[in-house]
């Protein structure tokens, strides 16, 4: 177990530097120049090329990629060419709105996707399986700013339950950190409730196919225990797998959400500095996203030894 961790650990380094070559070389290619923005429509050539320079942007490619992965390594994650500001800084502000954002949702997802799918395939062909299937459809069809602003005019105008848009910390309170979060994490979670769902019914029907499970019919075993303690472990490989998929999606998820609902996370973050050319931020999300899908799927293959003790050997 040890040894395989070091070695998908070991396995990252060239993962990550091939995305930060790619994300680096994409920035420098796309059209647009930052220190321009900086200026603004006023400055003339001489100011815009003295910002050019003080942002080491006058510099060779090779050079400005050499000294961003070095101070990467150090853990120094630059300057915001716009803002002026540590990206730790910028990121360290933004992470926690993120983070909730994603917890609530996943919580969500599990607490909704696992039950149905479950049912879904315990009563195959018949009226709560159609209408879950039929649901599952919807869920992937409508985008998520669709259904966030439909919930928007729903609960937030027309039944003035939730706030429209906005974000409160936890310190504001357990209750107004919640509201906050309820529209988002449900609009982010449609879509994944639906993946889920389908994954969960087919893969517990295909477990109840099983000798094993009329084994355990025939002995007597009771049919819920049939179904969670043989039917549901069993099946729990190729679903944790789409749960883990479902995590990664996630994180690229936020950013229409945050978008949508006007929270200051990590997409917000990443919108504004893709419209503001700010390399500095945008290089160091996104590697700092690839690492996170990259430990994530470390954690579910971690997760599969402790459902099935065959992956162990």
């Amino acid at each position: 177990m040890i040894g395989m961790i070091a070695r998908r650990l070991i396995a990252t380094i060239p993962v990550l530097l091939v995305v930060a070559i790619v994300i680096f070389a994409v920035l420098r290619l796309t059209p647009g120049d930052p220190a321009t923005l900086v200026a603004g429509d006023a400055a003339t050539p001489e100011q815009i090329e003295a910002i050019r320079r003080a942002m080491g942007l006058d510099q060779p490619v090779i050079v400005q990629f050499g000294r961003w992965v070095g101070d990467m390594l150090r853990g120094d994650f630059g300057i915001s060419l716009i803002s002026g500001k540590p990206v730790s800084e910028l990121i360290a502000s933004r992470m926690g709105a993120t983070v909730s954002l994603t917890i609530v949702t996943l919580l969500f997802t599990l607490l909704v996707s696992l039950p149905v799918g479950v049912l879904s395939a315990w009563y195959q062909g018949k009226a709560l399986d159609r209408a879950v299937m039929a649901g599952s459809v919807v869920g992937f069809s409508v985008p998520v700013f669709i259904v966030a602003y439909l919930l928007i005019l729903v609960f937030s105008i027309e039944l003035r339950w939730l706030p429209v848009q906005g974000y409160k910390p936890l310190s504001a309170g357990l209750w107004e950190h919640l509201r906050h979060l309820i529209l988002p994490a449900i609009s982010l979670s449609t879509v994944y409730i639906a993946l889920i769902t389908r994954i969960v019914r087919t893969s517990v029907i295909d477990t109840l196919g099983e000798d094993y499970i009329r084994t355990a019919r025939a002995k007597g075993v009771p049919e819920w225990s049939v179904l969670s303690r043989h039917a549901l472990q069993n099946a729990a490989v190729p679903i944790l797998t789409i749960i883990g998929i479902s995590i990664t999606m996630l994180i690229g998820g936020v950013v229409v959400t945050e978008s949508v609902f006007n929270i200051p996370g990590l997409g917000r973050l990443v919108l504004d500095s893709v419209l503001s050319r700010d390399f500095t931020v945008i290089q160091t999300l996104i590697v700092l996203f690839s690492l996170a899908y990259i430990l994530i799927n470390l954690l579910i293959d971690i997760s599969y030894t402790l459902v099935d003790p065959r992956i162990r050997s």
